[in-house]
């Protein structure tokens, strides 16, 4: 099968893993969801397409239902999720002191 976008047969897959997160200001500190996937790349437009796991996808659908009900319900300020034992506000604290430290602030 050839490039959705430039119709060439110069394509190759590679392994990816890819941290996926809702659009929004309200879902700043909410995780992003890992995702392992499959990458069909095509060498000469730089098309690339790939189709996420079952497992990934489930994952996804229930972030985003849980997403809509403490919005819905007007919890947006409810405890925050934790990565690595650590919540996600404080991870961004932290990329928020290092990007002004790297750019001289």
């Amino acid at each position: 099968m050839g490039c959705t976008s430039c119709r060439s047969s110069n394509q190759a897959e590679f392994t990816t893993e890819m941290m996926m997160h809702f659009k929004g200001l309200e879902n700043i500190d909410k995780p992003g969801v890992l995702a392992f996937a499959t990458v069909l790349v095509c060498l000469d437009c730089g098309f690339s397409r790939f189709t996420t796991r079952e497992t990934d996808l489930a994952l996804l659908a229930r972030r985003d239902k849980m997403t809509e009900a403490s919005t819905q319900h007007g919890s947006v300020g409810a405890p925050r999720d934790k990565v690595n034992g650590h919540s996600s506000m404080r991870f961004l604290q932290r990329l928020s002191l290092n990007s002004r430290f790297h750019s001289g602030q």
